[in-house]
């Protein structure tokens, strides 16, 4: 694969992770990410793809690993939704 790919590829694959920084598993993200690559890009990557771009993100500090069964992966900096507070007169 090639660097420019890779580029592109972990694009697609923060997409699938949630926002609100809540894990996702490895298979669920891995099936995921395959259609949405396949789909947009119409490119045939397959598992060992999946994780040398996943890795790429690891070692760039944008996700990181959690546990679960097959393992999983969240955001670093998860994008939360700011609540606004509002009075009310009783």
């Amino acid at each position: 694969m090639q660097p420019d790919e890779i580029t592109k590829y972990q694009a697609e694959m923060q997409k699938g992770i949630p926002k609100d920084g809540n894990t996702i598993g490895n298979k669920n993200l891995l099936n995921k990410w395959i259609t949405e690559i396949k789909k947009k890009f119409n490119s045939d990557v397959n598992e060992q793809d999946y994780w040398v771009v996943r890795q790429s993100l690891i070692d760039n500090g944008a996700i990181s690993t959690a546990r679960g069964k097959g393992g999983a992966v969240y955001l670093l900096n998860p994008e939360f939704k700011k609540v606004e507070i509002v009075e009310t007169k009783l």
